[in-house]
């Protein structure tokens, strides 16, 4: 058999989360055991997830968190690959249209989940608990542009910002991308922005700040300053990034 489809579990190591390989037994997957740093371990928590080559592009697909679905999903892939055996129904997917509100938000952040920061996670999961408490519909084909339209409403009633606003129905519509299509995301992005003016720190004020820093806050912190980076790209620089 031409084992075509790699099984790994994307899980917590030590506070980051990343992909481990599951085990592998004369080429089969034993998905209730996962190597971590070449050891293996049984007892994770996490989501499984298949990856097979189309037309020399990869493919990850989530199927589920225990190790009998994953077991499941994977041999229905190598079957379908191998031409053993059509694409299962079980696996096929569907039309984004045919899922529920929850149904297809749930996909999108088992895709940021995979593929972004933690910090881009929890951001993205609070908007889109906020789009499923006020969306008024229960699947993607209902979803009109009026109701968009009220979901900039009720965020304005709530006293958000028009950023907040604007965001939080971006990332709950691309939840349920088919609806695009109403422009109403658009709207949303064109809406006017009336944020306060930002107050930024004085001279004296970040002067009085670093004297309270100890040795290597103060670096920590100049280092935001002078470079203007984010947290993850301060979070991986090296001195070999430093053009002296």
């Amino acid at each position: 058999m031409a084992v075509k489809v790699n099984l790994k579990k994307y899980l917590a190591i030590d506070g980051k989360w990343q992909f481990a390989p599951v085990l592998k037994l004369d080429g089969r997957p034993q998905p209730a055991v996962v190597l971590i740093s070449g050891e293996p371990t049984k007892g994770t928590t996490g989501t499984f997830y298949i990856e097979w080559r189309e037309h020399g592009k990869r493919i990850q697909q989530p199927v589920g968190t225990t190790p009998r679905e994953a077991k499941d999903a994977w041999q229905a892939k190598v079957a379908e690959l191998d031409g053993d055996a059509p694409a299962s129904e079980e696996t096929a997917t569907l039309p984004i249209e045919h899922l529920s509100i929850k149904e297809a938000c749930d996909n999108y952040l088992t895709g940021v989940q995979a593929t972004k920061a933690p910090s881009t996670y929890d951001a993205y999961s609070a908007d889109m608990e906020w789009f499923q408490r006020h969306i008024t519909r229960s699947r993607v084909a209902h979803v009109t542009r009026t109701d968009i339209l009220r979901l900039l409403a009720a965020g304005r009633e709530q006293g958000l910002s028009q950023a907040s606003i604007n965001r939080r129905v971006m990332v709950g519509s691309h939840g349920s991308p088919r609806r695009r299509s109403h422009r109403a995301p658009q709207e949303a992005r064109l809406a006017e922005d009336r944020r306060d003016e930002i107050e930024t720190y004085t001279p004296e004020e970040i002067t009085a700040f670093l004297e309270e820093c100890t040795d290597d806050e103060r670096l920590l912190f100049q280092t935001y300053l002078v470079t203007g980076f984010r947290n993850r790209e301060v979070a991986t620089l090296t001195w070999d990034s430093i053009d002296w």
